[in-house]
């Protein structure tokens, strides 16, 4: 929050109620705005994800790794501006990108990274996240997530996605 009361500008906070996610940062993270931050290099596939996706994304990757696929994470906790670097990096690395995100897919952080990599490093992709459906809404606390199942937003899936875009490649 420090650096949004920081920026000159408008800013947008997605509060998001549901399942405590993982701890990656420390206290003394010094945190930027429109800098991407790479949990986890891999060589396979990038799972570029945001929000509550980030601890999908952490167990994707560990069900991945048994299978011996080497999958890389990227955090972007900011959309705009969007760390075009990192997300053109993680394209040239590894060559397959699947984006996470637990909101609807049109106009979110799939179609930014589209964009992104369409003019800097194409790459065989895949936009994980809720379908164009009206769809229902709330809080999802419960144990055992009925909506991110009812999405198809488990850790497991978003692992079919991952596999698909590594099969996209050949």
């Amino acid at each position: 929050f420090t650096a949004m009361m920081q920026y000159i500008g408008p800013v947008f906070i997605r509060q998001e109620a549901g399942p405590v996610p993982p701890k990656i940062y420390t206290e003394d993270y010094p945190f930027q705005l429109g800098k991407a931050y790479f949990i986890k290099d891999g060589k396979d596939a990038t799972i570029i994800a945001t929000g509550l996706m980030v601890g999908t994304a952490i167990k994707a990757e560990e069900i991945l790794e048994k299978e011996g696929l080497d999958i890389g994470i990227l955090d972007i906790s900011t959309l705009k501006p969007l760390d075009e670097e990192a997300i053109t990096k993680a394209s040239v690395e590894t060559g397959a990108i699947v984006t996470a995100e637990n909101g609807i897919t049109i106009g979110g952080l799939g179609e930014a990274v589209a964009a992104v990599l369409c003019e800097n490093a194409p790459c065989p992709m895949v936009q994980f996240g809720v379908q164009d459906e009206f769809s229902q809404s709330g809080k999802d606390s419960d144990d055992q997530g009925k909506l991110a199942v009812h999405f198809a937003l488990t850790p497991e899936d978003l692992a079919v996605s991952v596999r698909e875009a590594i099969a996209k490649k050949k």
